[in-house]
């Protein structure tokens, strides 16, 4: 049975050796054509990121000043994952526990989370307070959403 199967596939080869050749030169064609392609949609969106990036980069204060003066309440979290992610099912992906949210300002920052909300009571400023030593102590990461009519802009720093 496998050498009739081989011996049929040989005797195809010898009826259709052209046109599988085409075949293949055409595939091969398109195939760098798509690479190309696709070398420049990356490079193209590379380059737009990096500008935003950059852009975000020399915005930051301006960001910072903007997103603030919506705030109308503040209050901590401890524990967990944070409260609050753009990303779907996220905290049940990460199986992580939620945080535990209090009004009063914690001695110490460190794995704390400070939220500011808006009037919609939406969270809009997230600060994460990682544990930090050193010069670093009392750090955070900020990420700042804003919340359009169809859409939510985040920033990350």
């Amino acid at each position: 049975m496998y050498l009739s199967r081989l011996k049929k596939l040989k005797e195809e080869e010898l009826i259709y050796p052209l046109s599988e050749f085409r075949a293949n030169k055409q595939a091969l064609e398109d195939w760098k054509k798509l690479v190309v392609f696709n070398h420049f949609i990356n490079k193209t969106m590379r380059e737009q990121a990096r500008k935003l990036y950059e852009q975000a980069q020399a915005d930051y204060p301006k960001l910072k000043t903007q997103i603030e003066a919506q705030v109308v309440r503040w209050f901590w979290a401890s524990g967990g994952v944070g409260l609050f992610s753009l990303e779907p099912f996220y905290f049940e992906k990460t199986d992580g526990l939620r945080v535990k949210s209090s009004k009063e300002i914690p001695e110490d920052s460190d794995n704390k989370y400070q939220y500011g909300v808006n009037e919609k009571d939406e969270i809009i400023i997230e600060r994460d307070y990682p544990e930090l030593k050193g010069k670093f102590k009392g750090e955070c990461y900020e990420t700042f959403y804003f919340r359009e009519e169809n859409k939510i802009v985040s920033y990350h720093f």
